[in-house]
């Protein structure tokens, strides 16, 4: 299928405008005649002002694709104006070759006995100059609508290309967490086969339980915080049978916020990267509502001192890293992810926006 080149305006759609146009002006240069003789000679006389105009109509598509060739004011000027005025001459000579038996009637011609070569003679020697000027307003004209119709084709493509960047960005951020989870989650159950087959076994269930949840939220724009809760309680659960009894996930999220959307696979990055520095401890997890933003927090009990970072992403876990230009490409600058230091604790906090009672959709 052939795709219409950039800016350029399908011949069916310049007929209307262009009679429009052409009507417009040719009762504007008829005015004059509807004060003076009336009857028969009056409409004749209108006719033949507005006759010019709509047969410069009918040759439109001609008119626009000169223009959309030959584009008016960009450069090189001479040589622009040079084909303009060349191709607007030969238009003229056609348009008044094609009106010759309109404008025989109109002029009485016959009853004089004027021939057609005569009469085409006449009209050239009259009407070209002024006809050449009509063709120049109309190439003006069609050159505003192409640039028109091009600006509006760039800013489409440059949305349509945007969202297909934010949507491979998307698919580019979840290819890299849900594999290096997967990885972890299969190496704890591989390091309990042999000493602990019981255990082993039940963190394989677990763990067939989190890859559906990871799996459903994946293939969802976002979730419900309650969703993505569930899914840090299946992995803290799978943390907790590696770690034993030392390690514990707390979670503290006000009810109002479990039903608003959000993002899926958020937290469980920010989980794992908890448990990465923190190793047996306490991983707390937070959510409340802030002056119309939804707060989420993610904090360790002890953590190295590298963990902690000035906001940049240097020196950052993949998980937060990832998390910052994910939520980025979603929210734009209405969405903040900070890591600091409080009260001993790592604390990794995001600020999403929230519209009505909901986040707005990834993607």
């Amino acid at each position: 299928m052939r795709t219409a080149a950039p800016g350029r305006i399908p011949a069916r759609r310049t007929w209307l405008p262009a009679f429009a146009a052409a009507a417009a002006f040719g009762l504007l240069d008829a005015l004059p005649e509807f004060g003076g003789s009336g009857g028969r000679e009056g409409a004749l006389a209108v006719a033949r002002e507005l006759l010019p105009w709509l047969g410069w109509a009918a040759l439109a598509p001609a008119v626009v694709a000169v223009a959309e060739r030959v584009p008016l004011g960009r450069p090189p000027l001479a040589r622009g104006i040079a084909l303009h005025l060349a191709a607007g001459t030969l238009l003229s000579i056609v348009k008044l070759a094609m009106l010759l038996p309109v404008s025989r009637f109109l002029f009485g011609w016959s009853g004089q006995g004027t021939g057609l070569g005569e009469g085409l003679a006449w009209l050239l020697a009259h009407r070209l100059p002024g006809n050449v000027i009509m063709y120049l307003l109309f190439a003006v004209g069609a050159t505003v609508l192409i640039e028109q119709r091009l600006a509006r084709e760039q800013e489409t493509s440059r949305a349509r290309l945007a969202a297909e960047l934010a949507e491979s960005e998307l698919r580019l951020l979840r290819a890299q967490l849900e594999p290096h989870f997967l990885f972890n989650a299969l190496n704890a159950v591989a390091a309990f086969v042999r000493i602990d087959p019981p255990r082993a076994e039940r963190m394989l269930s677990e763990l067939g339980e989190l890859l559906r949840l990871v799996l459903r939220a994946s293939s969802a724009a976002d979730v419900t915080l309650d969703e993505e809760l569930a899914i840090v309680a299946r992995y803290a659960e799978i943390q907790r049978m590696r770690f034993g009894d030392g390690f514990r996930l707390r979670t503290e999220a006000d009810p109002e916020t479990r039903s608003l959307r959000v993002p899926g696979i958020l937290l469980q990055p920010l989980v794992e990267n908890a448990v990465r520095y923190s190793g047996a401890g306490e991983v707390l997890v937070r959510a409340r509502r802030e002056h119309g933003v939804l707060v989420l927090s993610v904090a360790n009990v002890a953590s190295a001192p590298a963990a902690a970072g000035n906001g940049d992403g240097s020196g950052e876990a993949i998980g937060l890293a990832n998390t910052r230009a994910r939520l980025n490409r979603i929210y734009g600058g209405a969405a903040t992810v900070t890591l600091r230091e409080a009260g001993g604790h790592t604390v990794a906090e995001i600020r999403l926006p929230i519209v009505g009672s909901r986040t707005p959709e990834a993607g």
